[in-house]
């Protein structure tokens, strides 16, 4: 039998905060003229 893990209710967010913070540390290398656009999906 599998145990359960205590998964935390605010992972998703979590998960968002990682993954932009991701984002910001590259968007200096596609700047143009010190501008950087970043979309992001429904997944992200």
């Amino acid at each position: 039998m599998q145990e359960r893990t205590n998964i935390p209710p605010n992972l998703h967010r979590q998960q968002g905060v990682n993954h932009m913070n991701k984002v910001l540390g590259y968007a200096h290398m596609v700047a143009a003229d010190g501008v950087a656009e970043v979309f992001l999906t429904a997944e992200d």
